[in-house]
C-alpha cells in the first residue's frame, strides 16, 4: 500500500498542475461585446453559456445567443450578438425638434417639439426613446388654424384671451347693454375642403340703442325745454 501511494502521489501532483481543459474543461467563454453571460461553475465539455445583451442594445435576428464547450476543450464560435436600440428619426410635418436632437437616438434620449407658426400641437410636447426601438409618449403632430375671428362693434366674443384657435373650436358673440345680436351667437373653427381652416360663418352684428347710449340721450336737454334766462338778477 504504502509503495502505491508512493507512486499516485507524484501523478495527482501532477494532474492538479495540468491546464483545465487537459482535465476535460474549457476556459472561461470568450467576452461578447455589449453583452453578458450568465455565470457557469461546471465548464464541463458539453456545457452551454447564454449571454444577454445589456440595456440600451437587442440581441441581432437569426443569431444564437449560446455558446458550447467542444470535446477539444474549445467554445464553439461567437459572433456578434447585440446591436444598439434605435429609435426612427423624430420628425414631425409643421413642426421641428427644438431640443435633444441627434444623428442618432438610443434608449433614454428625449426630445422636445414645437409646431410652426399658424398650426397648434396635439399630443405630448416631450417624448423619449424607449428600450423597444419606440418614441413613449407617441409623436405629436401639428394641425393647422383658424385665424382669430374677427371682432364686431359694441360686442365682444369668447375668444378674445386666445391665442391659437384649432379645428372644431367655438367662439360666442355677445353685445353690449340694450343692443340685439343679428346673426348666429356662435361660430366654430371648420374646414370646406378638407385642407385649409376657416369659421363656420360671417360674425353677427349688434343693433338697436346701447343702455349707455339711451342714458346720454336722457341727459342732452329737449328742444321744448324752456331756455334758461342769460339776464342778471335786477
Amino acid at each position: 500500500m504504502r509503495v502505491l501511494l508512493g507512486w499516485m502521489g507524484p501523478l495527482l501532483a501532477l494532474l492538479l498542475l495540468q491546464p483545465a481543459g487537459s482535465m476535460g474543461r474549457c476556459p472561461s467563454p470568450p467576452a461578447v461585446d455589449h453583452a453578458d453571460r450568465r455565470p457557469s461553475y461546471e465548464l464541463l465539455v458539453g456545457s452551454t453559456v447564454t449571454y444577454f445583451c445589456r440595456h440600451g442594445y437587442m440581441l441581432i435576428p437569426g443569431v444564437s445567443p449560446t455558446t458550447t464547450c467542444l470535446t477539444n476543450f474549445t467554445w464553439s464560435a461567437v459572433p456578434a450578438l447585440c446591436q444598439m436600440v434605435q429609435c426612427p428619426s423624430p420628425a414631425i410635418i409643421n413642426g421641428r425638434v427644438t431640443s435633444g436632437e441627434q444623428d442618432k437616438y438610443g434608449v433614454g434620449q428625449q426630445v422636445e417639439f414645437q409646431c410652426n407658426l399658424g398650426y397648434t400641437m396635439w399630443g405630448s410636447q416631450k417624448t423619449q426613446c424607449w428600450s423597444d426601438g419606440t418614441w413613449k409618449p407617441p409623436l405629436p403632430y401639428c394641425d393647422k388654424v383658424c385665424a382669430p375671428p374677427p371682432l364686431i362693434t359694441n360686442g365682444q366674443h369668447t375668444g378674445v384671451r386666445t391665442e391659437l384657435f384649432p379645428y372644431g373650436m367655438e367662439v360666442k358673440y355677445s353685445c353690449a347693454a340694450g343692443l340685439s345680436l343679428i346673426g348666429d351667437e356662435s361660430i366654430y373653427c371648420t374646414s370646406e375642403d378638407g385642407v385649409n381652416l376657416t369659421w363656420s360663418g360671417p360674425a353677427p352684428v349688434c343693433r338697436g340703442e346701447s343702455a349707455e347710449s339711451q342714458r346720454g340721450q336722457s341727459t342732452r336737454r329737449s328742444p321744448s325745454s324752456p331756455r334758461p334766462s342769460l339776464c342778471p338778477k335786477g
